[in-house]
């Protein structure tokens, strides 16, 4: 048996005699994640719904490999709903929740949901998230603090080029519309885009 299989068997024979453990359950989920086992991962962690959804680090969890991949979106929106029912105060999992609502183009609801929100953005890809769903609605973002530009703009284009990928071409073009509302305050993501709207305008149409 090769040392991965061994590891696997080792977690899961765990995981099995000691369901009540979350770290086990937590250590198992991300090794098959880390493994490129994601969905053994999630499967794993719905199955053990009654003995981790007391704990906000089993959603956590959950939503981070859903969010990390590709072809999960309807997932991560699933998990994140039920998330919240269960963490309704967890900042991490409501920001998840609403990312999630975007790349399943639920954007009238996402707007929804973060005009509830009990706080502002802390982490850059809060304020990230903060100004796609400003530049949906056409509003001028609030400036962000405590964070780097560089890592706004980071993420802004990563769940653009995401949006891009799943064919979101309404969130799309409102981006493009509403571009000059994060000029000043995300040169970095604001310049990529021009250029790749530039490039398009370019291309002869046959």
């Amino acid at each position: 048996m090769e040392q991965g299989e061994k590891a696997s068997e080792a977690f899961a024979l765990a995981v099995m005699d000691s369901p009540d453990n979350l770290d086990y359950l937590i250590d198992y989920a991300a090794w098959l994640h880390a493994h490129s086992k994601s969905l053994e991962a999630v499967q794993l962690l719905h199955r053990q719904m009654p003995h981790g959804a007391k704990d906000p680090r089993y959603w956590q969890l959950g939503a981070k490999i859903s969010q990390a991949t590709q072809g999960f979106e309807s997932f991560y929106l699933d998990w994140t709903t039920e998330a919240i029912k269960y963490q309704p105060h967890d900042t991490e999992l409501l920001f998840a929740h609403l990312e999630s609502l975007m790349w399943s183009r639920q954007w009238g609801r996402a707007v929804h949901v973060s005009s509830e929100f009990p706080s502002e953005p802390k982490l850059a890809a809060q304020w990230g998230l903060h100004y796609l769903l400003c530049l949906y609605q056409g509003i001028s973002p609030k400036r962000f603090n405590q964070v780097e530009e560089k890592e706004v703009s980071a993420y802004f284009m990563s769940s653009y080029r995401r949006l891009v990928q799943l064919g979101d071409e309404e969130g799309v073009r409102r981006i493009h519309e509403h571009l000059t509302l994060a000029k000043e305050h995300l040169p970095t993501a604001t310049r990529l885009i021009e250029q790749v709207v530039e490039k398009v305008h370019q291309v002869p149409v046959a």
